[in-house]
């Protein structure tokens, strides 16, 4: 467990915090926090704002105790007095803001516009940066309210999640996914966002790096490696998964022309050491490079598929692992539960232009690849925009660790298959080069690419459509080019 004494908070750079309290049961550790936060940063003056629910989890005695000076009930007062309207000081005085913890109907108010509370009030009408740090019951994270809620607050510039981490309920005694992180991420996270709105960066989803399924950032190092910085994006509201400690072992020893990276194990952060800058995916949309032309791709991809065949047989599948989450995703967007309006928009208008037909194999497909038996440990999203090569393109590391689960072997091949049957179509060229590729791949995992692989490739390329829908703006025409390509595939 995390011991707030052993952590130096960031420095935000304000001097002026509001700080919201909502009836969850991580509000009991809030005193902790606070006192942790004042005995780190003299200067900072913290105003609590606690709701009428909070109280039964924390008491103002135990918020003065802590060294707050100003708490205030989260109620309108029967008498305004003199000082002007409660939302309005708040409002004016912050210079940032934390909801710690944030219950799924505080969260829910706030991502709905709703203003039905002083706190609620003021961050409706601020542009400072606001943290905002859900706990809710397991299982409610992945539930469709909370998934539009989240989906609403990370579009907003001055607002940054901190996604719930694994716990134990306190009412059922049960683990899973709900529980508040810790309040230095937040602090983080807030600086970050601080700093991007500052310097005038739109940090939403879909700008530059970031999409909603993740954000990247890559710095050089001082001895001419590279750090690839991934964090999830609100497609990913759960974070990242727990790597099996058999991969990340693996992972460890793992060598040849690609080896395995797996970025530690933190749910809100990966971060890995590489040997290159560019991934394969950049070096073959580049217009200046032929996919093959006689050089070393043919061999990175080879070692690719050494390295999924490492993976894949480096311990058993656990039992009752769950499947990766990209499965998920494309399980409730073709059943028409998807997680976001866009998504939605875009699977009516797929499904208009490759026929009911075709969107039912789709489904089915999805379905039998989601049942098999079969199953091994597997990387849960392999792409060549994981792939990194070093300079002379020689070596490669593969990008790990995000979202390894359990399913068929076939899943990660389709999926690295149906990225090079993507390119191959945006770039136009032949089809013996890519198909040089592809054969590269199955050679090096040591089995030919099947018809169960080219069913994997056809749904990774149905939801390269959703994710992308959900990250960026999309226009009908580009969408139905598109649903073309998912049509001849579904008819081969």
């Amino acid at each position: 467990m995390l011991n707030a004494n052993d952590l130096a908070p960031p420095d935000v750079g304000v001097r002026r915090l509001l700080f919201v309290v909502t009836g969850a049961a991580p509000a009991s550790s809030v005193p902790g926090w606070l006192s942790w936060l004042n005995a780190s940063v003299p200067d900072l003056e913290t105003t609590v704002v606690a709701t009428r629910s909070a109280s039964r989890f924390v008491t103002p005695t135990a918020l003065s105790a802590a060294g707050v000076r100003k708490i205030i009930v989260d109620e309108w007062p029967d008498d305004p007095g003199g000082e002007g309207a409660l939302h309005v000081r708040l409002q004016e005085w912050a210079e940032a803001a934390v909801v710690f913890p944030a219950t799924l109907h505080y969260m829910g108010r706030l991502a709905l516009g709703l203003a039905d509370s002083p706190s609620l009030l003021a961050l409706q009408s601020t542009s400072v940066p606001i943290a905002v740090v859900p706990s809710v019951p397991p299982g409610a994270s992945e539930a469709e309210p909370f998934q539009q809620h989240w989906a609403r607050l990370v579009e907003r510039r001055n607002i940054v999640l901190v996604p719930p981490l694994e716990g134990t309920s306190l009412t059922t005694g049960k683990q899973g996914v709900g529980g508040s992180g810790p309040l230095h991420d937040a602090l983080w996270r807030l600086q970050e966002r601080r700093t991007r709105l500052l310097e005038g960066a739109d940090p939403a989803p879909g700008r530059g790096t970031s999409s909603a399924l993740q954000r990247c950032r890559v710095d050089r190092t001082d001895d001419s490696d590279y750090t690839w910085t991934v964090e999830p994006g609100w497609l990913r509201p759960n974070g990242f998964g727990r790597i099996p400690p058999e991969v990340a072992r693996h992972a460890e020893q793992s060598t040849g022309t690609v080896r395995l990276l797996s970025g530690g194990d933190a749910p809100d952060r990966r971060v890995y050491r590489t040997r290159g800058v560019d991934s394969a995916a950049a070096l073959l949309l580049s217009k200046d490079r032929d996919p093959v032309d006689g050089g070393p791709l043919p061999d990175l991809l080879r070692g690719m598929g050494e390295a999924l065949r490492a993976l894949h047989e480096c311990a058993p599948a656990p039992a009752h692992h769950p499947l990766p989450p990209a499965m998920d995703r494309l399980n409730r967007w073709l059943e028409d539960r998807p997680v976001s309006s866009q998504s939605a928009s875009v699977g009516r208008l797929l499904r208009s232009t490759v026929g009911e037909g075709h969107w039912r194999t789709l489904r089915r497909w999805a379905r039998e690849l989601s049942e098999r038996q079969d199953t091994v440990i597997v990387h849960g999203f392999p792409s060549l925009g994981a792939l990194v090569p070093d300079a002379e393109l020689t070596r490669a590391d593969l990008l790990t660790g995000q979202d390894t689960a359990v399913c068929a072997r076939e899943y990660d091949l389709g999926f690295v298959l149906g990225e090079l049957m993507e390119l191959r179509w945006q770039r136009g060229s032949g089809p013996a080069a890519w198909q040089e590729l592809a054969d590269a791949l199955g050679k090096g995992y040591g089995a030919a690419l099947d018809d169960s692989c080219h069913r994997a490739a056809t749904l990774r390329i149905a939801l390269h459509l959703h994710d992308y829908a959900a990250s960026f703006r999309w226009n009908a025409a580009e969408m139905r080019t598109y649903g073309s390509l998912l049509g001849r595939l579904l008819s081969m």
